[in-house]
């Protein structure tokens, strides 16, 4: 599986991370005091600005116990410590048997610059053993990402991957659907409070965001010092998951008791439609009305897209500093150039082949069956900054964990 760009031969990569912190926020519970970080409703405007809100959040003046402070910013700094090594295994269900040739995947992608290359990574991974991938574009709204599915009802093929954070009640219908039909399709990028009939495993969902908002907390509380971080949370409603779960994980850690003080937090909320364009402008207006703030987090990493450029241009640069779930060219290129603090790591090459395990798997007749909402292997965790990050190529990916191809190859029986 050597994954190279789809319309030449440069070698294809990209980025991740994730972990669950149950001693910052064990810690932080034992305190009696402790920073209030609230988030204050956001007014509806036209599409022509963002979602936010002019109100000032609450906060705590009361400082957290010593001995639970002190306790919360070192479980903090030992989670960044643990999670800046580059991981080098994945644990990986294996296979009966070698997949037999002639499969078909239809894979399901946002409209974001993130999700395009998503088909590329199954195609190539697959070749070898005569299936082919279709890639159908879900778009930015609700009307193409239904389209997207009912192609693939229409379609018929052996299995469905879907990406993109879309609420899965969004497309029941189709789910039920494939389900008749007996076509087993993984989600990532997705999650829900429950379970929906018609998944059959939700991959780097709910879990995952709420990690991954976990480590971006710990980041913040170990930078900051436990005090004093004022944080901007960006992104958008219609990418549902990564806007609730990765926000509520690092909610987890800094408005844990005792962990943090003097800390608030504000959401930006912004559109598809304003991704890379009319987004850093009203940021930084919106930076202005609330100049407390000193970090800036990414739901995913393309809303971060022209951040550093307006901030740099509005002599904002040096005041806030700049994160996001997620590391793409853009943003890597930004870590390089010292424009942006950090980031976690999506591994979306082992995400993707990840998917189209558990469907070989299922289609296999595994105990992943349709409908029962298995959720996959956890993944391991990197953390990503200017020190230790690797420019892919335009548009590209790095993988995770180096020696993943040969992870894969053993687990299809190649």
């Amino acid at each position: 599986m050597a994954f190279l760009k789809s319309d030449d031969k440069t070698s294809k990569r990209r980025a991740y991370s994730r972990v669950a912190l149950p001693a910052i926020i064990g810690a932080a519970a034992l305190a009696l005091a402790a920073c209030s970080s609230s988030t204050p409703a956001a007014p509806e405007t036209s599409s022509a600005a963002p979602e936010t809100s002019s109100a000032a959040p609450e906060t705590s003046s009361a400082a957290p116990s010593t001995d639970t402070f002190a306790a919360a910013l070192a479980a903090a700094q030992k989670v960044v410590a643990d999670n800046s090594v580059q991981p080098t295994t994945l644990t990986i269900p294996q296979l009966n048997t070698k997949p037999a040739p002639g499969g078909t995947i239809d894979v399901i992608a946002c409209g974001v610059p993130s999700c395009q290359e998503f088909a590329h990574i199954v195609e190539v991974g697959v070749a070898p053993l005569g299936w082919k991938v279709k890639l159908l574009d879900a778009g930015g709204s609700v009307k193409t990402l239904t389209a997207a599915y009912d192609q693939a009802i229409r379609d018929k093929p052996s299995a469905v991957i879907g990406t993109g954070g879309w609420d899965p009640t969004l497309v029941t219908k189709q789910l039920k659907a494939l389900k008749d039909l007996k076509i087993p399709v993984v989600m990532q990028y997705a999650g829900v409070d429950g379970t929906i009939d018609g998944i059959t495993a939700f991959v780097f969902g709910k879990s995952a965001a709420i990690s991954n908002g976990h480590v971006l907390g710990s980041i913040i509380l170990a930078d900051a010092g436990g005090k004093d971080a004022h944080v901007a949370y960006v992104g958008t409603k219609e990418v549902s998951m990564l806007y609730k779960y990765a926000r509520a994980g690092i909610k987890d850690i800094l408005d844990a008791p005792g962990a943090c003080n003097s800390c608030t937090n504000f959401d930006f909320d912004m559109t598809l439609a304003q991704l890379g364009t009319a987004t850093p402008g009203l940021f930084v207006s919106f930076l202005r009305s609330h100049p407390e703030i000193n970090y800036v987090v990414g739901d995913f990493a393309d809303v971060i897209d022209g951040f550093p450029q307006a901030l740099k241009q509005a002599g904002l640069d040096g005041k806030v500093k700049v994160m996001a779930a997620g590391v793409g060219a853009v943003q890597a290129q930004y870590l390089k150039d010292g424009e942006m603090f950090a980031a976690t790591y999506d591994p979306n090459i082992e995400i993707m082949l990840m998917d189209t395990t558990i469907l070989f798997a299922t289609l296999q007749g595994a105990d992943a069956l349709i409908g029962d909402n298995y959720q996959a292997v956890d993944f391991p965790s990197w953390i990503i900054t200017p020190k230790n990050v690797e420019l892919p190529p335009a548009n590209g990916y790095l993988p995770m964990v180096k020696d993943y191809q040969a992870l894969f190859n053993a687990a299809w029986k190649m």
